[in-house]
């Protein structure tokens, strides 16, 4: 994965062992706090609310907002720093470029991702970061399940899988869909610009014209074909979920009589995880732009190396 490959190559990201061990702890605090939610609504029920609930409520509250403001904000630097290094290098690299007339093309291309595509990355980082906590979370929450029980976490592990195939093959759809998208996007981006500066030939005008009503017809497909495959896989993913609820609450109880506290839990349980999945599912077609982006300004750096002269 590209965004694997940048933040190995551009940031400290992946060695930085405080940021994950307090990102497991934002992720553990949260599920800590499901738990409590938990046990604080079958107290309220028996009228036991006790002093020491609300307190340890309180107190893992805080250390979830304390560790997840730490992590989105480092992250967040991390990720500003390593994208102004890169864009610094870009820009140093394009002033050493030989005083030869670039074509015009080119150098729209070259403002494109200079501009465009480290935008977008920046944008994405605190969707994309609080995707990976969504994800440690239902890992912690997975565990919890198996902690409850075997049968539910066997169960639970069976919908996941199949939730996990599913974004897999969805993912490669929705990926091809954004690829073709984000060309359209660029070309259309470089022949309005032409566009603009070619007003007074008629010709060069009417045919540029034609073609930007083509490409914003072709982006809008595109467009809608990512929202509908991303409806789909939020749809599906949601159908395993409450199957997996009706199998818990209509099922389990007569194979675990006497258990009724742990099959309440569960369900609470499984309705935060359907939550968590969205978040992960909704962020997948900004996982697709961001690679793209990444890939092609790795592809720009790459052709300004073989544009620069070797020193001898």
């Amino acid at each position: 994965m590209k965004l694997i490959q940048f933040l190995t190559q551009e940031t400290s990201f992946l060695q930085q062992k405080d940021t994950w061990t307090i990102a497991f702890i934002a992720a553990l605090s949260n599920t800590l706090l499901l738990n409590l939610i938990n046990s604080a609504s079958q107290a309220a029920v028996l009228k036991r609310i006790e002093t020491e609930d609300f307190l340890l409520y309180l107190a893992t509250l805080t250390l979830l907002i304390l560790s997840k403001k730490y992590t989105l904000a480092h992250t967040i630097t991390l990720m500003e720093n390593a994208l102004h290094k890169l864009q610094l290098r870009l820009i140093t690299k394009i002033h050493q470029l030989p005083n030869t007339q670039l074509p015009n093309t080119k150098l729209l291309d070259l403002q494109y991702t200079v501009l465009q595509d480290f935008y977008l990355i920046s944008r994405s980082t605190l969707n994309l970061s609080n995707a990976v906590l969504a994800m440690l979370v239902l890992l912690f929450i997975f565990l919890y399940i198996a902690w409850l029980s075997i049968l539910a976490f066997s169960t639970t592990l069976l919908s996941m899988l199949l939730i996990f195939a599913l974004l897999s093959s969805k993912r490669r759809i929705i990926f091809q869909e954004t690829q073709h998208q984000m060309q359209k996007e660029q070309i259309f981006s470089t022949l309005f610009t032409q566009h603009l500066q070619g007003l007074r030939n008629p010709t060069t005008d009417e045919a540029t014209y034609k073609r930007l009503q083509i490409l914003s017809q072709q982006t809008q497909h595109h467009k809608i074909n990512i929202g509908f495959e991303t409806i789909n896989l939020r749809i599906f993913s949601d159908m395993f979920f409450y199957t997996h609820l009706a199998m818990v609450l209509f099922f389990m109880p007569s194979l675990f009589a006497g258990n009724e506290q742990d099959i309440i839990q569960m369900t609470i349980l499984i309705l935060f995880m359907i939550g968590y999945a969205s978040s992960i599912i909704q962020s997948i077609p900004t996982w697709n732009q961001v690679e793209l982006a990444i890939t092609r300004i790795y592809e720009l750096e790459t052709q300004l190396d073989q544009l620069i002269p070797q020193k001898q």
